[in-house]
């Protein structure tokens, strides 16, 4: 008897993404690319690094204090334009060193 191991091309690469435990960096990968779109060029020029943590917790490196400065005071607006940017609540804090 033949066995049917059918499946559409999305379920394959969900199962992919899970086997080889890749969904955190494809989130990670989503929040990055959200930051260039949501901040735009001239900030995304001055950050270094984004990182997420399993948590919902996004640290960002900024090479700027005075941006650093700014952006803390205003990372619950942000975290609220990336998870609408993305499509999911992804981001639950932002921390910029």
């Amino acid at each position: 008897m033949k066995r049917s191991n059918e499946q559409s091309l999305g379920e394959a690469i969900k199962a992919f993404v899970k086997k080889h435990e890749l969904s955190g960096k494809l989130a990670e990968a989503e929040i990055v690319a959200a930051w260039s779109k949501v901040l735009g060029p001239a900030i995304d020029r001055r950050t270094t690094q984004i990182r997420l943590e399993a948590n919902g917790l996004v640290r960002v490196k900024l090479d700027s204090s005075s941006l650093r400065q700014e952006l803390s005071m205003n990372r619950t607006k942000l975290a609220a334009a990336l998870n609408e940017s993305i499509g999911k609540e992804l981001v639950k804090d932002i921390v910029f060193s």
